[in-house]
């Protein structure tokens, strides 16, 4: 075996051994929040209603592609879906911001 085949192998077997975590609250007041996070992406997500009664949602999610990590960071109102973009540089289990993208659709 070559170095780079051992190090996908040992790469994998982290991700296939990380652990998962998931919680889940649901509010008799039309509140909510959950989250699941494993080796490769996370969800962290709260959902409530304003003042005049309407839903607000906020939350994070990520994700590893190829050697990138992206992170959408959004809020949903009666406005529209409102995410701000990030994108950063994934290595072997470190991360280090190597650009970063913020995006306002829907204004």
């Amino acid at each position: 075996m070559n170095f780079v085949t051992i190090s996908a192998v040992l790469m994998v077997a982290g991700i296939v051994n990380a652990e998962i975590k998931f919680d889940t609250k649901n509010i008799a007041n039309g509140e909510y929040a959950y989250m699941y996070h494993d080796g490769l992406s996370s969800k962290d997500e709260t959902g409530k209603l304003d003042s005049e009664g309407n839903s607000v949602v906020t939350g994070q999610y990520r994700y590893v592609l190829g050697d990138k990590e992206y992170v959408v960071t959004y809020t949903a109102d009666k406005d529209g879906f409102h995410p701000k973009i990030t994108i950063l540089e994934y290595e072997l289990g470190r991360m280090r911001v190597h650009s970063e993208v913020f995006l306002s659709l829907f204004v």
